[in-house]
């Protein structure tokens, strides 16, 4: 399990070890091509933290190219209205930069601050989770959330526990 923070630990999201292995499954599969899916999931009692315990693949009408994935929606809403009564929730979106860093895009960016403002995902803070490199050796996580219009890149909480003074 991996928890990554705000720089003020103010905000976690949390990926178990299953999920990360979903998360690179996918990507393998996917070879050159991007691909992506979204996040299920629930928050703490505080809602300090996102638990992210399911994340997708691709809809069967994604638009999947080496450069760009469009997500598509077939039978999307199903499976988010199955898990909402598990009392599990659309918590954000996913994707691969295949052999490529994991930073957002600007399209990225730009997809997630419209989610957020999207009253139909019922999401003012959606996460953003970006994997990127070589899935089978190397893969490289970057995980953010959507916070006042902005996406703010949160940390492994480890790297946030070495800089903290003792």
């Amino acid at each position: 399990m991996t928890t990554f923070v705000t720089n003020d630990r103010r905000l976690g999201v949390v990926i178990s070890g299953d999920v990360h292995c979903r998360l690179i499954e996918h990507c393998v599969r996917a070879g050159h091509k991007e691909t992506g899916g979204v996040l299920i999931g629930h928050y703490t009692d505080l809602h300090d933290q996102a638990i992210v315990t399911e994340v997708t693949g691709p809809p069967s009408d994604s638009i999947r190219r080496r450069a760009s994935f469009i997500r598509g929606l077939a039978g999307l809403q199903g499976h988010v209205d199955r898990a909402w009564r598990r009392h599990r929730y659309y918590l954000g979106e996913w994707h691969f930069h295949p052999f490529m860093p994991a930073t957002p895009s600007d399209r990225d960016k730009t997809q997630i601050k419209d989610f957020s403002q999207d009253a139909a995902y019922a999401c003012p803070e959606p996460i953003l989770i970006v994997v990127g490199g070589d899935p089978r050796h190397d893969p490289q996580i970057e995980v953010g959330v959507m916070r006042e219009k902005n996406l703010v890149t949160l940390v492994p909480s480890d790297e946030v526990d070495r800089l903290l003074p003792r």
